[in-house]
C-alpha cells in the first residue's frame, strides 16, 4: 500500500561540498516529504555526520568500470519500483540525465534551468540535452547561492515553502592559542592557492600569538609542503589523519577557532558544523558557492581567474578581521540562518 506521505528521490551523488550544501535543503524538507537520497557511497559519510537529517540513503558505488554507466541496471530497477512522487535532480550531470530518462514513471521529475552554471562547470560537453527527460524545468535567478537555487527548485516542484533557519552553534572566544584548521588542497587546480601563501598568512598570525595548525592530510604531499614551509615558524603543526567516515575530521573541526582554506568540500563541512571560515576562491563565484554560516570570501581581482591570482594581502586582511571578531566574542548573530 502506498504511503499517504509524498515520497521524493533526491539525486546528488557528489562531490563533498555539494553534498554538504544539499543537507540544509533536505533537512528543511523532511518534515513534509519522505526522502530517499541517491548519493555516492564515498560521500554518504558526509550525510551520516548530520543525524538531524532523517532520510534514507540509496548508495551509488564509487568504483565502476571505465565507460560503464555509474547507475547499474539493478539500481535503476529498484528506483523504478519505489513509487516516488517526485524526482529532483540537484546535479546537472549527463549521467543523471540518462538515469532520469529511465524513470519516466515518476509523476514529477524536476531540474533547475541553469545554463550559466552548466557552462561554468562544463557538465555538458557531449551536447546532451540535460533537460529533456524532465517535465518540470524551473527557472531560477543565476545570481542566487546554490542552496537558494535548490530551495526555489523544491518550492516550485513540490509546492513546499522551506524555512532554512537554523541556530548556528555559538562559537567560544579563542584562548591564548589560536587553533586553525587548514585546507591547502582543492580538487581542481584552478581552485588551489599556493601553500607558500598559506604559510605566510599563518606566520603573520603566529607573530602575534601562539598558533596551532591542524592540516588536512589529504592528499599527504600538500600537508608535507606546508609543514616544510612552517618548520622555522612559531606555528605548531599537526596533521588530521584521513578517516573515510569523516568522524575524525568532524571531531577536529569542533575543537578549532576557525578554518582557513581553498574552496573545497572540507570548508563546506566546517561551515555546516558552525565553524567560521576564510575561503580562497578561483573562478567559481563566492556568491554562489560560499559555505554556510560566518564566512569571509576572498576572490581573485578579476573574472575567470584561478585561485593562484588571489592576493596574499587580501587573505591576510580577511583572516585578521575574522580573528578580531572572534576575540570580541561576537560569535554568530542570534537566529543565524544557514546562509550567514
Amino acid at each position: 500500500m502506498k504511503s499517504a506521505r509524498p515520497k521524493l528521490l533526491a539525486i546528488r551523488t557528489g562531490a563533498m561540498g555539494d553534498v554538504c550544501m544539499l543537507v540544509p535543503v533536505l533537512r528543511a524538507l523532511q518534515q513534509f516529504i519522505s526522502i530517499d537520497w541517491l548519493v555516492n557511497d564515498h560521500h554518504a559519510h558526509v550525510v551520516r555526520c548530520f543525524p538531524e537529517l532523517d532520510c534514507r540513503l540509496i548508495l551509488e558505488p564509487s568504483a565502476y568500470t571505465r565507460g560503464e554507466s555509474p547507475f547499474a541496471d539493478p539500481l535503476v530497477h529498484q528506483l523504478q519500483q519505489e513509487g516516488y512522487d517526485y524526482c529532483l535532480d540537484f546535479s546537472h550531470w549527463p549521467d543523471v540525465t540518462r538515469l532520469v530518462a529511465k524513470l519516466q514513471g515518476i509523476p514529477i521529475r524536476a531540474i533547475a534551468h541553469d545554463p550559466a552554471q552548466d557552462l561554468l562547470l562544463n557538465v555538458n560537453p557531449f551536447g546532451i540535452d540535460l533537460y529533456q527527460p524532465f517535465n518540470r524545468v524551473v527557472e531560477i535567478d543565476p545570481m542566487l547561492h546554490q542552496i537558494e537555487k535548490w530551495q526555489v527548485l523544491v518550492e516550485t516542484a513540490c509546492g513546499v515553502s522551506l524555512n532554512l533557519s537554523r541556530p548556528m552553534p555559538k562559537h567560544p572566544v579563542p584562548g591564548k592559542v589560536l587553533r586553525i584548521f587548514v585546507q591547502v588542497h582543492a580538487s581542481k587546480k584552478i581552485k588551489r592557492w599556493p601553500a607558500r601563501y598559506f604559510a605566510s598568512v599563518l606566520r603573520s598570525l603566529a607573530w602575534k600569538r601562539p598558533v596551532h595548525c591542524f592540516v588536512n592530510s589529504v592528499p599527504e604531499r600538500y600537508a608535507k609542503r606546508l609543514e616544510r614551509l612552517l618548520i622555522f615558524s612559531r606555528c605548531k603543526v599537526e596533521r588530521v589523519t584521513f578517516d573515510p567516515t569523516l568522524r575524525g575530521l568532524r571531531d577536529c573541526l569542533q575543537t578549532v577557532d576557525f578554518a582557513l582554506g581553498c574552496d573545497s568540500g572540507p570548508m563546506h563541512f566546517a561551515g555546516l558544523l558552525g565553524i567560521p571560515t576564510v575561503v580562497v576562491y578561483g573562478p567559481y563565484p563566492a556568491c554562489e558557492f560560499r559555505p554556510v554560516g560566518r564566512t569571509f570570501s576572498v576572490s581573485p581581482p578579476g573574472d575567470n581567474l584561478p585561485a593562484s591570482a588571489v592576493l596574499l594581502r587580501d587573505v591576510r586582511t580577511a583572516t585578521n578581521k575574522l580573528v578580531e571578531e572572534l576575540d570580541s566574542g561576537l560569535g554568530p548573530p542570534p537566529g543565524s540562518i544557514w546562509l550567514g
